[in-house]
C-alpha cells in the first residue's frame, strides 16, 4: 500500500465521493489502518462525516468497526456522539 493510495481513499470519503471510494477499494488499501500522520482509519472517517453508504462500503470491503483512532475514537463512539442511530444499527450489523 502506498501511503498516497490511502490519503486519496481518506480525501474521498471525507468528501463524500462514492465514486472515488470505489476506486480506491479496488486496489489493495489496509482499510484497518491507521496512517501515523492522520492518526484514525477510513471507517472513523466515514463515521465522523456520517456517511452512511461510504461506512457500508468500507464495511463490505473488510474495516473492523472496533479499531479506535490513536485519539480514542472508534466508529460507534462517533455514531453515538452524532446521535445517528441508522449509522449505529449498520456498525452494529458489523460488529
Amino acid at each position: 500500500m502506498k501511503s498516497g493510495d490511502w490519503k486519496g481513499l481518506v480525501q474521498g470519503i471525507i468528501n463524500n465521493d462514492e465514486e472515488a471510494v470505489t476506486y480506491y477499494l479496488s486496489s489493495d488499501i489496509n482499510l484497518n489502518y491507521a496512517h501515523p500522520e492522520m492518526m484514525t482509519t477510513p471507517l472513523i472517517e466515514a463515521c465522523r462525516y456520517s456517511h452512511l453508504e461510504i461506512v457500508r462500503q468500507l464495511l463490505e470491503h473488510g474495516a473492523k468497526p472496533k479499531f479506535q483512532s490513536q485519539l480514542g475514537e472508534s466508529p460507534f463512539k462517533l455514531a453515538k456522539q452524532n446521535k445517528n442511530k441508522e449509522l449505529l444499527a449498520l456498525l452494529k450489523k458489523y460488529r
